[in-house]
């Protein structure tokens, strides 16, 4: 027999947000199977459980995310970070997005499902997963436990069998798509937002930070560069590239080489895509064309590294689109050695030149 339990989030009492009981499940280590299907996605809603999503991924659990879009809150932030998943631990990971190709209708369900070998648990309300559903917002939701051999069980397999035929697996190729046809929001969009109304205070302290960051700190190093190399689209990229330079070639050595994680995280190339970037350098401004090769690193021609001493740390800034503030550390400068140490966190193999993304 089936247990129902009403579970009543207010934003007013914060032990009662909605990201508290998942991590609560997901750190159970009884669990084997979490599925979430839900209409909106954001990372600053995966953010409060990704440590531990990843936490239960790592005990071999499986996990599968099913996400609507075209309905002005998923974001590819969303997307890239259950792609993420995908790669770093296979098919331990389903992500799919559910296209619903009608002007008058949405993908609206929210469903989230946890499965241990004796025990099934479901919850079915008005959560998303977005900051809103899991910290701010009043939810109201109904959980449904049961006994693995319960013949409700029947009745939730049959509705994710259903979902999952109309899902579609996340690859970035298809975030690239949905950006490109304005089907996906932004992280940086409020969720809640009204001038008219004060501010609900949130804790600044829950969560991961910007997804890159957290991908920089979780992911092994060859699968986290090959999902930064793929991120062209993310809503919310890194402010600054820190790159060293080395021994460049061209002409006096002035073809700067940067890693393809770059190109797409940082300047958001696509594999494949070149553009015109401005460069702004304290004595100079060079527009240089900048492109994303399917290979470990990256050229730019700028004549301004024949004067620069080797080694050096180039900082770029963005300060708008396809325009960077740069500035060159000199191997002399008092900085030189913390930001080598500090910011410039990445590198390819053990002889390439370091860098990094803040």
């Amino acid at each position: 027999m089936a247990t129902i339990t009403i579970i009543r989030a207010d934003p007013s009492v914060g032990s009662t947000a909605l990201h508290h009981l998942l991590k609560r499940y997901l750190d159970d280590p009884s669990l084997v199977h979490a599925r979430f299907v839900v209409a909106y996605a954001k990372w600053s809603g995966l953010t409060l459980i990704a440590k531990a999503l990843e936490r239960f991924l790592k005990r071999d659990g499986k996990v599968d995310l099913l996400f609507g879009f075209d309905n002005g809150v998923t974001t590819p932030d969303a997307l890239h970070y259950a792609y993420s998943l995908r790669e770093q631990f296979g098919t331990a990971v389903f992500a799919g997005a559910i296209r619903w190709n009608y002007n008058n209708s949405l993908f609206h369900p929210k469903s989230l499902d946890f499965e241990t070998k004796t025990q099934r648990c479901v919850i079915v309300g008005s959560a998303n997963l977005t900051k809103g559903g899991f910290l701010a917002n009043h939810e109201l939701c109904v959980q449904v436990s049961m006994s693995a051999s319960s013949p409700e069980i029947a009745a939730f397999e049959a509705t994710w069998s259903h979902y999952c035929g109309l899902a579609e697996p996340i690859t970035p190729t298809l975030i690239r798509e949905l950006e490109s046809a304005a089907k996906l929001s932004s992280e940086k969009k409020s969720e809640n937002s009204s001038e008219a109304r004060p501010s609900l205070a949130l804790p600044i302290s829950l969560g991961a930070g910007p997804l890159y960051k957290h991908l920089q700190r979780s992911a092994r190093p060859a699968k986290r560069r090959k999902v930064l190399e793929e991120a062209d689209t993310l809503s919310e990229k890194p402010r600054r590239l820190y790159q060293q330079v080395l021994r460049e070639t061209g002409p006096g050595g002035t073809q700067m080489q940067f890693p393809a994680a770059a190109a797409g995280a940082f300047f958001g190339l696509a594999p494949a895509e070149a553009r015109q970037a401005t460069f702004i350098f304290p004595t100079e401004v060079v527009n240089v064309r900048i492109a994303h090769y399917p290979n470990i690193t990256n050229r730019i021609p700028l004549r301004t590294l024949a004067r620069v001493a080797r080694p050096a740390i180039i900082v770029f800034t963005r300060i708008g689109e396809d325009r960077y503030r740069c500035r060159i550390i000199r191997k002399s400068d008092s900085a030189y050695a913390s930001t080598l140490r500090d910011k410039c966190t990445e590198q390819t193999n053990s002889r390439s030149r370091r860098w990094g993304l803040a």
